[in-house]
């Protein structure tokens, strides 16, 4: 029974961050998978991060905590723990350092969990990875996973799978916009002011 358990089984990643470091965890997401082909992966995300995990092939589950909706209050936050505490998570990967996910973390009880040893409440995980301020965030989050590199390594382009609806709606800005080479988007604004391009 015990040899079952390690082969097949699910984890969960914890990302309640913005976009930008919710596109930064798809790579060790990927990694993730490679090291338990067998294993379940979902991800506990906002609403707005949603539709980037969704792109990935590698996820099973996307599950949206709606921290200023309708998970608010206290009650509702702990009703929607106990319905994903009922999916017998193995092992807890959480990027995000933040104090809602380090309780989110706990409340779910998970023997095997990761994070960072500058999360808040660090003792929510039971094992804890430094935090390399120098590193890029790719290469920080791969780290959680205890893997290495050499040179370049940690570069992990994300694969996507884009659904026919995004694909179409693509189509149409293209065939309005009457544009004839790639397509390069860049998102000039952040809720942080500080990655806010300048005007």
């Amino acid at each position: 029974m015990e040899t079952l358990i390690k082969k097949f089984g699910k984890i969960l990643v914890i990302q309640t961050a913005f976009p930008g470091d919710a596109i930064l965890t798809l790579p060790m997401i990927q990694q993730l998978k490679k090291h338990y082909p067998d294993f379940l992966i979902d991800v506990l995300c906002i609403p707005s991060t949603a539709e980037i995990f969704k792109s990935s092939p590698f996820i099973n589950l996307v599950w949206e905590v709606d921290k200023r909706g309708k998970h608010k209050s206290l009650f509702k936050m702990l009703k929607f723990i106990k319905e994903i505490k009922k999916n017998n998570y193995l092992k807890i990967y959480c990027p995000h350092r933040s104090l809602r996910s380090a309780l989110i973390t706990l409340q779910l009880g998970v023997k095997e969990t990761y994070g960072f040893d500058n999360s808040s409440l660090k003792f929510a995980f039971r094992t804890t990875i430094p935090y390399n301020y120098t590193a890029h965030e790719v290469q920080r989050n791969l780290s959680l996973l205890g893997e290495e590199f050499e040179n370049d390594d940690w570069k992990v382009l994300p694969e996507l799978k884009i659904s026919n609806e995004i694909q179409i709606k693509i189509s149409a800005f293209v065939a309005k916009n009457n544009i004839k080479q790639n397509l390069i988007a860049i998102a000039p604004g952040s809720v942080w002011q500080t990655k806010r391009y300048p005007a």
